[in-house]
């Protein structure tokens, strides 16, 4: 059979499956919470926590996944992340109790988040220069997509049942995944490039990849850019189902339109990158359609949603603009400890969710739900201004 890695099309949508498998095993379930609640006799709002068990999990195991990858290969990681969340997927379907199905889906967000980080190593132990950046840009653009896709396709499987089913489904799609990558995919990281596990090696090598300037920059900037996007996922509900009175079957519909211009954002970046276009310019680019929006809603925030919705859609697209751009330039210049390197990334990117979630919880009370959605998104692009600035005087003294 022949190897997927050298069939671009399909190995690229390999890598976006595997880094999109924390959005879509977070979104997929939405239209099963109020099954939840009423399954368990939950009061309103409490089947949210499933959400943030599996993100609690999916943040602090990307970091872990990097470094045993970098040990064992890209491949035997993938591989054993899978299987384990084959695993958790069928213990939350049949959790018998509600404090069961909160430890599955810990145990389904820590196997996903051991993988999420590979994809970006994977693509540079393979590819250099442009080449790396299309690649990046391509695969992210199918992770902007994740969120427009998941909530429908959980709309659908439970038209064959209860909110079991969506982890009936998580379980084959996994089952299906593993068996495909032990067939087809060839690993990327040759034995003589293998990294040991003795700590003092990890920690020395971690602390080249923190002093790496450029990397270091860049990495804020994809961090800040993603705090826009979560600030938005945290804002979402109070916006446009408190504040405006939509359902949550819309608010579902509204997600995957403005979440897919993400997706936009991330094919924009790979047309830019075909036509010349520097890196540092797609992230001024992306920064400033962060910025200018939430400077509008701050000093407006009185809007009717349909401009609410336009505005952060635009937000969006600067993200996705952003991030493969960010990506790219952060891991250009890692040449040992890529798996390593890639999982810091995914470390910064998941606290900073859990900070922007927190910070907003704390702003909407003093406020409101707009103000603090556009001073925390405002915030977030003026420092990633500033860090972007840096950068740019860094890779001119290079």
């Amino acid at each position: 059979m022949k190897s997927i890695n050298h069939r671009p099309a399909l190995f690229t949508l390999f890598l976006g499956f595997i880094a999109s498998l924390g959005p879509l095993s977070i979104d997929m379930g939405l239209p099963g919470l109020s099954g939840i609640e009423a399954y368990y006799r939950l009061a309103s709002g409490k089947g949210a926590l499933t959400f943030s068990f599996f993100v609690a999990g999916l943040a602090v195991s990307p970091l872990l996944g990097g470094i045993v990858s970098d040990r064992f290969g890209r491949k035997p990681v993938i591989l054993f992340s899978l299987l384990l969340y084959v695993a958790a997927a069928l213990l939350c379907s049949m959790a018998p109790s509600f404090d069961l199905l909160l430890g599955a889906r810990l145990l389904q967000g820590l196997a996903a988040g051991l993988c999420i980080a590979i994809p970006i190593a994977i693509i540079r132990d393979t590819l250099e220069g442009e080449a790396a950046r299309l690649r990046i840009s391509y695969m992210i653009m199918l992770v902007g997509i994740a969120p427009l896709v998941a909530p429908l396709l959980g709309s659908l499987v439970m038209q064959f049942g209860p909110w079991q089913r969506i982890h009936d489904f998580q379980a084959v799609m996994g089952a299906v995944s593993l068996l495909i990558i032990a067939l087809t995919f060839t690993e990327t990281l040759p034995t003589e490039k293998r990294q040991t596990l003795k700590v003092s090696d990890i920690v020395t090598e971690l602390r080249s990849i923190m002093t790496q300037r450029v990397f270091l920059l860049a990495t804020l900037i994809y961090t800040l850019g993603f705090c826009t996007l979560f600030t938005y996922v945290s804002a979402s509900s109070s916006l446009f189902v408190d504040r405006y009175g939509f359902s949550i079957d819309q608010l579902a519909l509204i997600m995957a339109f403005t979440s897919g211009l993400a997706g936009v954002g991330s094919w924009l970046n790979a047309q830019l990158a075909k036509r010349g276009v520097t890196t540092s310019r797609v992230i001024l680019i992306g920064l400033l359609c962060m910025l200018v929006p939430s400077f509008i809603l701050l000093f407006m925030p009185d809007v009717q949603a349909l401009v609410l919705g336009s505005l952060m859609a635009f937000i969006l697209l600067g993200f996705g603009l952003l991030s493969p751009a960010a990506n790219h330039v952060a891991m250009e210049v890692i040449d040992q400890g890529k798996g390593k390197a890639s999982g810091v990334m995914r470390l910064f990117q998941m606290s900073s969710a859990a900070l922007i979630s927190a910070l907003y919880t704390l702003l909407i009370g003093m406020i409101g739900s707009v103000t603090a959605t556009a001073l925390l998104v405002l915030v977030s692009a003026l420092l990633g201004l500033k860090c972007w600035l840096s950068l740019v005087r860094c890779q001119q003294h290079a």
